[in-house]
């Protein structure tokens, strides 16, 4: 899920438990407390499934591409057959 789909969600969420506890409670200040624990709650369970979704990718990649891609990151001047150099640019890309 994107940020920004996520984001949404979030306030509308946050505008819907604010009302029901401002209903429930009559106060101002316990539906703000209230609204700002729930919206920490929820920022902590989209932290905690993004972290769950990067971990289950790495577990499904084989061993054997990452331990290609550590030399790369190791070795980046190396020329890898078949494969195209990537060279870092700086500024504005500039056509060649």
């Amino acid at each position: 899920m994107s940020f920004p789909r996520f984001f949404v969600g979030m306030a509308g969420v946050l505008v819907v438990f604010a009302i029901v506890t401002y209903l429930g409670t009559h106060s101002i200040w316990t539906t703000f407390v209230q609204t700002l624990i729930c919206a920490v709650l929820i920022q902590l369970g989209y932290f905690g499934a993004i972290f769950w979704m990067v971990h289950q990718a790495r577990r499904r990649q084989p061993k054997a591409d990452l331990a290609a891609r550590a030399v790369e990151r190791d070795q980046p001047g190396e020329r890898v057959p078949g494969k195209p150099q990537v060279v870092p640019r700086i500024g504005h890309p500039r056509k060649l």
